[in-house]
Order: C-alpha cells, then sequence, then structure tokens
C-alpha cells in the first residue's frame, strides 16, 4: 500500500469536495425526482467532475513536492466514477437502510449528520482501495 499517496488524496480529496462544490450542486446532485432529474445529473456530474480532476491536480502536486508515487490516466477515472457513484446517494441510503433507518427517518434533517459520514467513509474507502494499486 502507498501510503504516501493515501495521505495526500486524503487530505486533498476533503478540500477539493468541500470548497469546490457550490451550493446549486449540493443541493441537485442526489435530488432524482422526475423533474429534477436533468439537473441532479448535470449537478453530480459537475462536481464529481471538478472532485476528480481537482483531486489528481493536487496529487500532481504532490508528486512534484514531496510523494514519490506514480499517477496515471485510470485514477481520473476511478475518482470520478466513483465519486459519481457515491454522491447520487443511492449507495448511502442503502447504507442507511441495512442500519435499520426508515426513508422517514432518512429524511429528517437531523439525519444530514449521517448521509455525510456515510458519505465520507465511502470515498475514504475508495481512496483506501486505489494505495494498494498506485506505484511508487
Amino acid at each position: 500500500m502507498n501510503v504516501e499517496f493515501l495521505l495526500c488524496a486524503y487530505f486533498i480529496s476533503l478540500f477539493v469536495d468541500w470548497v469546490f462544490q457550490n451550493q446549486w450542486q449540493a443541493n441537485n446532485k442526489s435530488n432524482w425526482e422526475k423533474e429534477n432529474r436533468f439537473y441532479a445529473i448535470s449537478a453530480l456530474w459537475q462536481h464529481s467532475f471538478i472532485y476528480a480532476v481537482g483531486t489528481f491536480f493536487g496529487l500532481w502536486i504532490c508528486t512534484l513536492a514531496v510523494a514519490s508515487f506514480i499517477l496515471q490516466p485510470w485514477h481520473v477515472a476511478v475518482l470520478f466514477g466513483t465519486h459519481f457513484a457515491i454522491d447520487n446517494r443511492i449507495p448511502v441510503k442503502f447504507i442507511m437502510k441495512l442500519k435499520g433507518i426508515t426513508e422517514e427517518q432518512m429524511a429528517n434533517p437531523r439525519m444530514d449528520f449521517m448521509h455525510i459520514g456515510i458519505d465520507h467513509r465511502l470515498h475514504e474507502m475508495v481512496l483506501l482501495v486505489m494505495a494498494f494499486f498506485v506505484g511508487a
């Protein structure tokens, strides 16, 4: 496992995910009602693209400055695809259902911390798995 990659990817991805996501993307990326589907896909695509490219660019800067891992084009594809899959909230809601949380409970704003917590644990697992495949 490449620990340098994992540490750099973790901090850079958190920064990019939170700082470069605008309010419109956050409000629409998981709003899958029929009349909003176009906006959901657009917001999710934009956010996932910015996340993948921004994280990759930050990792590239790390390789120039301090790190000794080798970046590959597949890293951008994995970052984009997994972010798109996780941020649409389908896997997050699936995990919440496994925990016994009802749809009504999920809709409660007090459960937002659970949505965010599960979302970020899934993103962290992606980075952890990627760290096993990143060469030095």
